[in-house]
């Protein structure tokens, strides 16, 4: 026969046990809270507008992620012009490559470029603002510098997203 002593005992274990329970259960989705959703290549999905304002050159255009880890970039870049003179110029080009994004939310992607100088450049990027895991508004810095050697910030803000985006 079991004791009211044992019964209360055991009761005092089960109620100790699930309180230590959900206060690990708290904390661990706590700061899973505060940490923000693991993010994948599929964070990024759709077609954000780019934008870069540095040292005397501005661009602006579009970038395009597929959510697989394909990016095309269609940009247009206000220069100086290249002859020397006082006027500037525009230069369009399209890039191509490839991203990948860690958990975190930082990623790289390498992209080649048509019609400029160093046509090759890596961007290092941050997703910076999320919604339920999908990547609304991006910074990226470009390794090499732009197509005068300028420092490269250029923010990426979602514009469109397909139906099915998201991991």
């Amino acid at each position: 026969m079991i004791s009211s002593l044992s019964i209360y005992r055991r009761f005092a274990a089960v109620v100790v046990s699930s309180l230590a329970l959900g206060i690990l259960t708290h904390n661990v989705s706590s700061q899973a809270a505060q940490d923000g959703p693991d993010l994948a290549n599929c964070s990024l999905h759709g077609t954000y507008v780019y934008r870069n304002v540095t040292a005397d050159v501005a661009s602006f255009g579009t970038v395009t992620l597929d959510g697989a880890g394909s990016i095309r970039f269609d940009l247009r870049i206000n220069t100086a012009d290249a002859n020397g003179t006082s006027g500037r110029q525009t230069i369009t080009t399209i890039g191509t490559g490839t991203y990948l994004v860690e958990p975190s939310g930082i990623g790289v992607a390498d992209v080649t470029f048509s019609g400029i100088p160093l046509p090759e450049r890596t961007y290092d990027f941050v997703i910076a603002q999320t919604n339920d895991g999908y990547a609304e508004r991006v910074f990226s810095v470009v390794r090499e510098g732009g197509v005068n050697d300028q420092l490269v910030f250029a923010e990426w803000v979602l514009r469109s997203a397909p139906a099915n985006a998201g991991c």
